[in-house]
C-alpha cells in the first residue's frame, strides 16, 4: 500500500507518504494482551494463503523473504507473494498495545512527539526513513 501512496496511486488519500505513521506493536504484546488475531503467510486477500492463529505458528512463515528490506523487479510473485505476509487483530487495537511510532522524518517526529506529549501518552517516536520508498 505504501508504494501505491509512493506512486499516487491511492486516488482517496491526497497527502504523501512523509504523512504515514506506522503504529509498532508485536504478536507477543497482541497475544499477552488477550486481543484476537490472525495472521497469514503471504498477503491476506490470496484464496491460497494459509492462516493461522497461534504464535508458535509464526515459524511456518518465511523470515527471510519477509524480512528482506528490498523490493526487486526481479522478484517472483510467490515472492511478492509471501513478502505481504499479514498479521491481522480484530476490531482495533487499544493504544496500550502501541510500542512505538515509526515516521519519515524530523517534521514529522516533532508533530506526532507533540501530539503523544499532549495525550499523556508514553509512546517512544523513531525516524526511519528507509522504512519509506525514495
Amino acid at each position: 500500500m505504501l508504494y501505491h501512496v509512493f506512486k499516487g496511486l491511492v486516488k482517496e488519500f491526497k497527502g504523501t507518504q512523509e504523512e504515514i505513521i506506522y503504529i509498532v506493536s508485536s504478536p507477543d504484546k497482541i497475544a499477552e494482551l488477550g486481543l484476537h488475531y490472525l495472521f497469514s503467510d503471504r498477503h491476506a486477500y490470496l484464496a491460497h494463503k494459509t492462516l493461522y492463529n497461534e504464535l508458535e505458528d509464526l515459524r511456518h512463515l518465511d523470515w527471510e523473504t519477509i524480512r528482506d528490506d528490498t523490493w526487486h523487479k526481479q522478484y517472483t510473485d510467490l515472492k511478492k507473494e509471501i513478502k505481504q505476509a499479514e498479521f491481522l487483530v480484530h476490531k482495533h487495537v487499544p493504544v496500550e498495545a502501541i510500542q512505538g511510532l515509526v515516521v519519515n522524518n524530523e517534521q514529522i517526529a516533532t508533530f506526532v512527539k507533540s501530539a503523544v506529549e499532549a495525550a499523556s501518552l508514553a509512546l517512544q517516536v523513531v525516524i526511519k526513513p528507509e522504512y519509506y520508498y525514495s
